[in-house]
């Protein structure tokens, strides 16, 4: 990504952000698809949905930690709920041809 706090860092470099792709030469083949695609993803999320948080009357976001494991967890899920605001690809509705005369 272009810009935030991983700007200068490389994929195939000793860097714990991309783990998960691997970190030499036999790292994932579609790190690069990953990385332009990942954003477009997120962006049309964002743009398309109103997200709303399941709790109930309150709809503030439960930021307390779980207790136990080895991981910080939370303590209850986060239960987002989108509605549709925008439909980013709309059906194209193409007009009709004039039907084939018999020769």
């Amino acid at each position: 990504m272009p810009s935030g706090a991983a700007a200068g860092l490389e994929p195939h470099g000793q860097h714990f952000q991309f783990m998960p792709f691997g970190g030499s030469r036999r790292g994932c083949p579609g790190v690069g698809l990953a990385q332009q695609s990942v954003p477009a993803v997120l962006a049309a999320l964002v743009q398309c949905f109103d997200w709303v948080v399941a709790d109930g009357e309150t709809g503030l976001v439960d930021m307390d930690e779980s207790d136990v494991g080895l991981v910080c967890a939370r303590k209850h899920p986060l239960l987002p709920r989108p509605t549709a605001r925008l439909n980013p690809f709309p059906a194209v509705v193409y007009p009709e041809l004039p039907a084939r005369r018999s020769a």
